[in-house]
């Protein structure tokens, strides 16, 4: 079943300097650096301008489904896997339908790795996969295993000690531009009742102001200044 809470927040505007938190780490990579918008605390970045009129548009009382990845819905896995690889895994190519806004690879995700929702899913399929010597992150979108390959929708390779965003314009795993691994690697902390690191939600109401973010490398068209820009960090309410 999925976990809901009601929420309202406000959107803060990730462009100011401020005190950066400890990156979490995986084995002997944290994931992105101590300076990167993922590893500062929201709670002390301003508020913005349209905050309010952004928050009635979404609603502050609709549930929201925490995705993190715990128990099973309609027979399949919930949440987005990730595992670790070591720098001698094998590295396998990959063939895209948006190859223009992939990483070309190899991939050194292993035919195995488990898929968002399960090896039978049809929906969005992504797999991750972390090489911990390396400390580089692979993601693909609408993955499928072949003999010695991947097929899949998009794929991304972001190295983990850089703060390197994608080429502007550029798509990644989930549309956004942005990886996918450090919500996962948050969610812990913020399941403990922290709210200071950023938080990746998807809306209903996919409308999104024509606004690009420093930290946000996809643009998305929108219909006013009612709807929030992607990109922008987002903290929640203390009631949360």
């Amino acid at each position: 079943m999925h976990r809901n809470r009601s929420w309202s927040g406000v959107l803060a505007l990730a462009f100011l300097t401020v005190a950066e938190a400890q990156p979490p780490a995986i084995g002997k990579c944290t994931v992105l650096p101590a300076d990167n918008i993922w590893n500062t605390p929201v709670d002390q970045l301003p508020v913005a301008a349209n905050s309010a009129a952004y928050i009635n548009t979404i609603s502050s009382t609709a549930p929201v489904h925490a995705d993190f990845g715990a128990g099973l819905y309609d027979g399949g896995p919930i949440g987005i896997p990730f595992i670790t690889v070591p720098g001698t895994q094998t590295k396998y190519p990959a063939t895209f339908l948006y190859a223009d806004e992939s990483d070309p690879g190899p991939y050194a995700i292993p035919l195995n790795a488990p898929i968002e929702g399960g090896s039978q899913s049809t929906g969005d399929r992504h797999t991750i996969a972390v090489d911990i010597d390396n400390c580089i992150l692979y993601e693909l979108y609408s993955a499928y295993p072949q003999a010695a390959s991947w097929q899949a929708g998009s794929g991304a390779i972001f190295n983990l000690l850089s703060d390197a965003l994608r080429p502007a314009g550029w798509t990644s795993t989930d549309a956004a531009g942005l990886p996918i691994l450090p919500d996962r690697s948050h969610a812990v902390r913020r399941d403990c009742g922290r709210r200071d690191s950023p938080c990746r939600q998807v809306y209903g109401a996919r409308d999104t102001a024509r606004v690009r973010l420093a930290r946000a490398p996809l643009c998305i068209e929108s219909h006013g200044s009612q709807v929030s820009p992607d990109g922008p960090a987002r903290q929640t309410a203390s009631g949360f």
